[in-house]
């Protein structure tokens, strides 16, 4: 990989002792050779372990929105400490309201099934069409699969290609691995079939691009997905406008 287009793991992600796969989603070079900015799109694991200090250094960041897509339920057993904040915009834009019973026969239907929420995702770009949304920092619990699945949506809008938003992604894995450990074990106390699980726990990229890239081409592309969903084309304007360098 051309080490001009991305910024090594080191430098990209933001060290907290309880919050594991914060980093920021900037320094992407676009297909016609913009970048998408540093300091202004981050992305993240669950934020309810997160120290009063470590809080104090996310908000150092500037954020004005916080969007948490995680369930109602997953909100119920972990509040969001920034759901009252007065220094940040909280919204709880869930994916998925609830999940469905049982574990995703695979890491790509699971994508797949998260492309198809379009009005969930229409919610989120929505959000952050509005005038002054970022810097935002966008999360689930893992800062996997459904964080994944916007922060690739917005990578694409911008221009970045294929190779870099899979690295992204793929960034997860790395990241991830004490918090994986705690969801298989609570996994194992839930009843679930602890093989599959560790396979959905996994940051592959292939089936998340898979997935992806299905989805964009019964659409015609990126732009056409997003504008499916709902969003104008001046909404997306203005996001790229936010986005992206000059």
């Amino acid at each position: 990989m051309n080490t001009n287009q991305t910024q090594p793991v080191f430098e990209r992600h933001i060290k907290l002792e309880t919050s594991f796969n914060t980093r920021d989603a900037g320094g992407y070079v676009t297909h016609d050779g913009r970048r998408v900015r540093h300091g202004v799109l981050f992305r993240s694991d669950g934020l309810h372990r997160l120290s009063p200090a470590a809080r104090e250094r996310l908000l150092g960041l500037g954020l004005r929105t916080m969007i948490d897509l995680r369930t109602f339920g997953e909100i119920d057993e972990h509040p969001n400490p920034f759901a009252s904040s007065p220094h940040t915009q909280y919204k709880h834009l869930p994916i998925f309201e609830q999940y469905e019973h049982g574990l995703p026969p695979s890491l790509e239907i699971m994508y797949e099934r998260m492309f198809a929420r379009k009005h969930a995702i229409r919610k989120v770009f929505a959000a952050l069409a509005q005038p002054n949304a970022f810097p935002t920092l966008v999360h689930c619990v893992a800062g996997k699969d459904r964080t994944g699945v916007v922060i690739a949506l917005l990578h694409s809008l911008c221009g970045v290609p294929d190779e870099h938003i899979a690295a992204d992604y793929a960034l997860t894995q790395q990241l991830l691995m004490p918090l994986v450990q705690r969801l298989k074990a609570k996994g194992v106390e839930d009843g679930l079939d602890p093989d599959h699980y560790d396979k959905l726990l996994k940051a592959d990229p292939v089936p998340f691009m898979a997935a992806f890239s299905a989805a964009r081409h019964h659409h015609g592309g990126t732009e056409a997905y997003l504008a499916s969903t709902g969003i104008t084309a001046t909404e997306l304007d203005g996001i790229k406008h936010q986005l992206l360098e000059a």
